[in-house]
């Protein structure tokens, strides 16, 4: 084998390896960060959404009980919304069972994302008077996580093939 293939077989090994190494860390941190930011999203509108239903906590049957969580369920971000009431018996559930479309069931498999769910206690004057729990869908994660690998494949390639290129052409 020739010097100029020799360098040029070494070379993409050790782009392969950098590539490969810097890929996965990658996409762990990126996991990681769409996880923390989920777990933040669904504590922000727990505590936002419990403090704007606190007033109507009085009467469990307040039909605006209900159209506020609807209000916020109806983003999509959310796979279920349940309220309960101080002893436990459930007021308000609203859950989105549906799967985001263009995420490959490999990604779900090989790379799992906790799934995000916060509690706050809604008050009714000094007492507290039930519990609001939020849970978020991890379908956008898996979306923007899919994305980013996609993205981040399709440059890795085409810089990998520019500089076979360059080194066939200077070799």
């Amino acid at each position: 084998m020739s010097l100029s293939k020799q360098l040029l077989v070494l070379i993409s090994l050790i782009f392969f390896i950098v590539f490969s190494v810097n890929f996965l860390l990658s996409v762990n941190n990126i996991r990681s960060y769409l996880e923390g930011e989920s777990q933040i999203h669904v504590q922000d509108t727990a505590t936002s959404l419990g403090l704007s239903m606190s007033p109507h906590m009085a009467d469990e049957n307040d039909p605006i009980l209900r159209t506020m969580m609807s209000a916020i369920f109806d983003m999509g971000y959310y796979r279920e919304m349940r309220l309960l009431n101080v002893d436990g018996d459930e007021l308000v559930r609203l859950t989105n069972t549906e799967r985001l479309q263009g995420v490959p069931d490999w990604l779900i498999q090989w790379l799992p994302m906790e799934t995000a769910t916060a509690e706050t206690e809604l008050s009714s004057g000094w007492n507290i008077a039930g519990t609001l729990y939020v849970t978020s869908n991890p379908g956008y994660g898996y979306l923007k996580l899919y994305q980013q690998i996609k993205s981040t494949l399709t440059y890795s390639l085409v810089i990998f093939a520019l500089t076979v290129l360059l080194l066939y052409l200077v070799l």
